[in-house]
């Protein structure tokens, strides 16, 4: 009976061994896929600050466009002004030629 008894232990002593083994990995492969996680999270934080540099940038860049446009069409307008201004000027210039000869 002693024998089994002590047969009993070993194997009661290997199955908590085998138990604490089992747990160490369980909390090595916690601390890996936390670190793992911790990686992943500074990741997606770095590419979100990238994503709003770019959506300013973005931003910047269309009111940029926005006041060019908006400068093109106020030269467009101006030079074409100046250009009914420089043919007004001609006629001006074609009729007072013609009444002096």
């Amino acid at each position: 009976r002693e024998g089994g008894g002590g047969g009993g232990g070993g194997a009661l002593a290997n199955t908590s061994a085998s138990l604490d083994r089992w747990d160490a990995s369980l909390r090595d492969r916690v601390v890996e896929m936390s670190s793992s996680l911790q990686k992943e999270k500074e990741s997606y934080v770095q590419l979100e600050q990238r994503y709003r540099e770019e959506m300013l940038a973005r931003s910047d860049l269309e009111l940029l466009k926005s006041k060019l446009e908006q400068e093109v069409a106020s030269l467009s307008q101006r030079l074409a002004h100046e250009s009914e201004m420089a043919e007004a000027r001609a006629r001006a210039l074609e009729a007072e030629g013609a009444r002096r000869r």
